[in-house]
């Protein structure tokens, strides 16, 4: 495996970013875990290292998108289905205040809610942080 630096700003080719983990030996890797957050980023591969106390073993490398894999992608399966209804009730109850409403997504006592804030609270996150998301056209 080549590590390749590069700039901060520099976009790289989805294909190039993988996803590094490690055990000890004797643990086994929880793919009901692992598998949907490789799925969401969309890294085509895990390289796993196992150790012994400290000294690392062989190194072994998954294929996301292999046959390998088909049985964790049936088992996340339903899990991504309940996370696309829930984005998909968000994205629908945001639009509905309409562009430029400061609302906040609070999760309290097993409820997800959203709130209208109020004109003149302190926004969540600066120009710098907010400039990196460009606004998105309503589909």
């Amino acid at each position: 495996m080549k590590v390749k630096l590069t700039s901060p700003r520099s976009v790289l080719p989805q294909s190039s970013v993988i996803e590094i983990k490690t055990r000890a030996a004797r643990r086994e890797l929880d793919w009901k875990e692992v598998y949907p957050q490789l799925y969401l980023s969309q890294t085509s591969y895990l390289y796993l290292a196992k150790h012994t106390r400290g000294t690392f073993g062989r190194v072994e490398k998954f294929q996301i998108n292999s046959e390998g894999m088909a049985a964790h992608a049936r088992e996340a399966e339903a899990s991504m289905a309940k996370l696309e209804a829930l984005l998909s009730a968000i994205l629908k109850a945001v639009r509905k205040y309409g562009e430029g409403v400061p609302l906040s997504l609070v999760y309290r006592a097993g409820e997800l809610q959203l709130y209208k804030r109020k004109r003149g609270t302190r926004r969540p996150f600066g120009k710098d942080v907010l400039s990196k998301f460009p606004r998105v056209a309503a589909t």
